[in-house]
């Protein structure tokens, strides 16, 4: 039985680019032959987005041998059933799939130019070639929510740029320098949100990818400040300092930076954190223990801690829905490390969601979720390893209370 791959989708442009394969049918045989199946899977998954795979739907030797009408034949049925493959079991959409086809011109000399012998020509039948493209832009599921997780707040009715302020979460504490910002303004408020916790993460919509590559995350947070009401931006050559209380395997985390696009944040990499000595903490106003690590940002928005992780991308898989909704988040929360990756929705419907690039045998969960009124959520929940399964329906959804939501999602990390 064929192992269906599960490919993605877009809905959107894409670029000019292709390559060509020919694949390994059996001479004069209308019959697809498996390692056919499974060689169109290997040149679709190894093109980028944007490209397009041309597939000869003839070998050489009935290139060489047949007659003009069994060559048109067997190219067009074989492009027939791989089409129907694609579009069925592994679920590509119908516009990334398309014939083109070599006309088969006459063995006298071509046709001269005339309006009549051109569209002789052209009407022709030819030898068929199967087309399979993939879009260059993808959406995720779901959207950022920053108000599922309560600020840790500083406000001041007077702000005084003569003097720093300190806020201090569960996880890191943030150092507001004297002068950050350009002017005093009454009713100042400073926020930070913290998320550390895997239910923090995933009811927030935060993921962990950077250009496409996953990230494990020691943690991020996020940070605001307005004055009466209104955003402010820190002072030109002003930095909030970060001290991180405790970090697992701290030397190989970096910092990273983002901000909300697409419905999701796509991180860039800022640079290293670094050991802090609690003896040199006095003069920054932080209270802090040993093992302490502190990174820096001039800029106030998302702030991640992550790693690279570099498990090779060889895999794919595809969430059906028992319906569509454009408020369901659709998550792959790796067991054995902090990874959260978005899911994108690749049908015209909804009803299904890909998660194109994955490092296969990774323990995981796949979470379907939506927050209702009165502070209910409903959701499902399904384990697997990568790579062991490319294709699955979640349709068991259960509603629970958002404590009892978190207290379930607890137990994925």
């Amino acid at each position: 039985m064929r192992t269906p791959l599960v490919l993605l989708l877009g809905l959107f442009t894409y670029s000019i680019g292709y390559t060509q394969t020919k694949l390994p049918f059996t001479f004069k045989s209308g019959a697809i032959p498996e390692e056919v199946y499974a060689e169109l899977l290997t040149a679709y998954q190894t093109i980028e987005p944007g490209q397009e795979v041309v597939f000869d739907m003839l070998i050489a030797k009935e290139e060489k041998k047949l007659e003009n009408k069994d060559k048109i034949g067997f190219s067009r049925s074989r492009c027939e059933k791989l089409a129907k493959y694609c579009k069925e079991e592994l679920h590509i959409h119908p516009l990334l799939i398309q014939y083109q086809f070599k006309p088969t011109a006459p063995k006298s000399a071509a046709p001269a130019m005339s309006n009549k012998a051109y569209r002789s020509f052209t009407n022709r039948n030819g030898i068929y070639q199967l087309v399979l493209r993939r879009f260059d832009r993808f959406e995720s599921t779901g959207e950022i929510d920053l108000d599922a997780v309560k600020p840790i707040t500083l406000d001041m009715t007077q702000y005084d740029c003569d003097y720093s302020n300190t806020l201090y979460g569960s996880f890191v504490a943030v150092q507001i320098p004297e002068g950050a910002f350009d002017c005093p303004c009454q009713n100042t408020r400073v926020e930070l949100r913290e998320f550390f916790d895997v239910q923090d993460i995933l009811a927030s919509g935060l993921t962990t990818t950077s250009n496409g590559t996953l990230l494990e995350t020691g943690g991020m947070i996020h940070l605001a400040a307005f004055c009466k009401g209104q955003p402010m931006e820190l002072a030109k050559g002003k930095e909030v300092k970060i001290l991180i209380y405790s970090l697992d395997e701290a030397s190989s985390f970096q910092q990273f930076s983002g901000s909300p696009s697409h419905h999701m944040i796509n991180w860039e990499e800022e640079g290293p954190i670094e050991p802090v000595d609690i003896r040199d903490l006095g003069e920054g106003g932080f209270e802090a223990e040993e093992d302490s690590w502190i990174m820096s940002s001039t800029q106030l928005d998302f702030i991640n801690i992550d790693r690279f992780d570099k498990s090779e991308l060889d895999t794919r898989l595809m969430v059906k829905l028992e319906k569509s909704d454009p408020k369901l988040l659709v998550r792959l929360v790796f067991k054995e490390q902090k990874t959260v990756l978005p899911g994108y929705a690749v049908s015209q419907k909804g009803d299904k969601v890909e998660f194109p690039q994955l490092p296969s045998n990774k323990p995981a969960s796949i979470l379907v979720y939506k927050k209702m009124a009165d502070d209910k959520v409903a959701w499902a929940v399904e384990d697997l390893v990568t790579g062991q399964t490319t294709g699955l329906t979640l349709t068991s959804v259960k509603v629970t209370t958002k404590k009892e939501f978190d207290e379930q999602m607890k137990s994925l990390w």
